[in-house]
């Protein structure tokens, strides 16, 4: 009878773990088995492009930003970089007209977060500046790539109206916590959408390294109260049919916090926003799929859902400590549970060491797993936080 309950119990969710982490190996290996050549810059007529730095007290980590958005290897009289100083009290704003940019000030204490930014500004560069045909949004402690615009202008020139690039970390060598993060991004922002994309499917908004056709930007409305903006959009952007293409050589790298407190304000909120995201969203679009019969918008709501890894890992693993324990007690007959869940855990793994050689992450950051239970505990604090505190359900600015 006991053996009976355990079975029936954690049936449901090795039913789930299985096909999450088949779905999660089936995308892995889909870049592999589905081959694209590599972009040729496209020859025809550039677009011009607005690149647009929200940006809050970033006095900081700025500078790099837009020298790097400046120096971009695409005709500067095509291209214009636009900061908005966000209720700004420190040297944003002054740092960003010194270097270049045009600079938009907005004042409002009571209307903080990025979608409000987004829908303040947007309206008025359009009005203002009617000659750019795409606007690209960038944060304001990244690094963008050389190629990127011409890698949007690419996309652009194919047909594709809304672009997500690459959103990846810097690597930095001396701290562990940014390495697993270079991983995580790696293998969430490169290789799941890559996998995605060759099979047919949308890819996520990341909020940074993000692209759209002017004419798209005049139809939409980002949610002010979101926490997760821009995951909201690309869900929105989904059920109304609208594609959302992923160029992997379009890149940003961003930069991430070393120490635990501010690492963990970032990650509450961006969990929290996606949380919320998913109560609210994933069963609107779910139901969009099955009054579609749509596939597609399916996998966008699948994705959407889909469960942090490390949670996936760490569930897996306490399912096999439990069984074990059970065929110990005698509760259990058989170890067909233990060899389930140690098969998943196994596809798991063999997805990120596949996607760590597809997304080509340095081989030395490899040494950052040596810290992954450290990482596992932390990372439980910080849902812990989510689930019984306030954390995550206000826009906070990760601390530099």
């Amino acid at each position: 009878m006991i053996e009976l309950v355990i079975s029936i119990v954690q049936l449901p969710f090795l039913v789930v773990g299985f096909f999450l982490a088949t779905y999660l190996l089936f995308i892995t290996i889909a870049p592999i088995l589905i081959w694209k050549s590599k972009n040729e810059p496209s020859k025809e007529k550039k677009k011009k492009f607005a690149i647009i730095i929200p940006a809050h007290n970033e006095e900081k980590v700025i500078h790099a930003t837009l020298r790097s958005a400046k120096q971009v290897s695409y005709p500067s009289d095509l291209f214009d970089v636009i900061v908005v100083a966000d209720n700004c009290t420190d040297r944003t704003a002054k740092i960003a007209l010194a270097n270049g940019a045009i600079v938009f000030e907005r004042f409002d204490s009571t209307r903080r977060g990025k979608g409000y930014v987004l829908n303040w500004i947007i309206p008025q560069v359009l009005e203002r500046f009617p000659k750019y045909e795409a606007c690209v949004f960038v944060d304001a402690d990244s690094i963008v790539k050389p190629n990127f615009l011409d890698e949007m202008n690419t996309s652009l020139q194919k047909g594709h109206r809304i672009i997500q690039g690459s959103d990846l970390v810097l690597d930095n060598s001396t701290a562990w916590r940014v390495q697993l993060m270079l991983i995580a991004f790696a293998l969430q922002n490169y290789v799941r959408p890559l996998g995605k994309s060759r099979l047919g499917f949308s890819t996520p908004l990341k909020g940074n390294g993000m692209c759209f056709a002017a004419e798209v930007l005049r139809t939409m409305k980002w949610d002010e109260a979101s926490l997760g903006e821009d995951l909201d959009m690309g869900m929105d952007l989904i059920a109304l049919g609208e594609k959302i293409h992923f160029n992997p050589d379009a890149i940003v790298y961003a930069s991430m916090p070393t120490q635990a407190d501010s690492a963990a304000t970032q990650r509450t909120r961006w969990e929290g926003g996606r949380f919320v995201s998913m109560r609210t969203k994933v069963p609107a679009i779910l139901r969009q799929a099955w009054k579609k019969k749509s596939l597609y918008i399916f996998e966008a709501a699948l994705d959407a859902a889909f469960p942090p890894l490390a949670i996936l890992l760490l569930g897996s693993a306490v399912f096999v400590f439990l069984d074990i324990v059970f065929l110990k007690l005698g509760f259990l007959g058989t170890n067909i549970f233990v060899l389930a869940w140690l098969f998943i855990i196994a596809m798991i793994s063999i997805h990120c060491i596949l996607g760590m050689i597809i997304a080509r992450v340095h081989p030395r950051n490899l040494l950052a797993f040596l810290y992954v239970p450290r990482f596992l505990i932390w990372k439980l604090g910080v849902y812990g936080t989510m689930l019984f505190g306030k954390a995550g359900k206000n826009w906070v600015r990760t601390e530099r």
